[in-house]
Parts: structure tokens; sequence; C-alpha cells
């Protein structure tokens, strides 16, 4: 069901579904010699349209807690200085 949701009016692809992305190193677009680290956060598309069914998926709460969780280390770690990405 989740592969073959309606293509949005106008669009030639789907949204991700909401996926936990890990850990990483990115090099930026526009300057390959230079890396970014990403930390692990939750993403993508929750609702979406099949057969003219309207769709909403739920993280579940562990997720959720999780999510939230991050956000305040986050913060903290911006709050001492330990943060070392870019604002």
């Amino acid at each position: 069901m989740f592969r073959v949701r309606d293509l949005p009016e106008g669009k030639d692809r789907r949204k991700a579904l909401m996926t936990w992305i890990t850990n990483h190193w990115r090099q930026k677009r526009h300057d390959p010699d230079m890396e970014i680290y990403v930390r692990k956060h939750l993403r993508g598309a929750t609702q979406f349209n099949w057969k003219n069914m309207n769709i909403e998926l739920t993280p579940s709460q562990f997720d959720i807690d999780k999510r939230d969780a991050l956000i305040v280390e986050r913060e903290a770690m911006r709050t001492v200085g330990t943060d070392r990405r870019s604002k």
C-alpha cells in the first residue's frame, strides 16, 4: 500500500515516508572537500493519499520520546557551546 500511494497533484515523485536518519557525514553540495556532520533525526512525510483515502502515519511513542530527547540534548549542547554544527 505504501509503495503504490498516489502521486501528489503536479508532482512526478512521492515524498519519502517517515524514517530515522542515522548519524553520518555528508559532503557539501557546492564544496565536495567540506563535510558536515548530520545527527540522528526523524524525517519524512506522515500523511498521504491512497485510492481517495487519506492516510496518516503515527510514529510510536518510543520514537516521539527519542526525538524529543534528542532535541533537548541538542539545545543543551548549544547552551554550553559544544554544538559544532553551524547555525
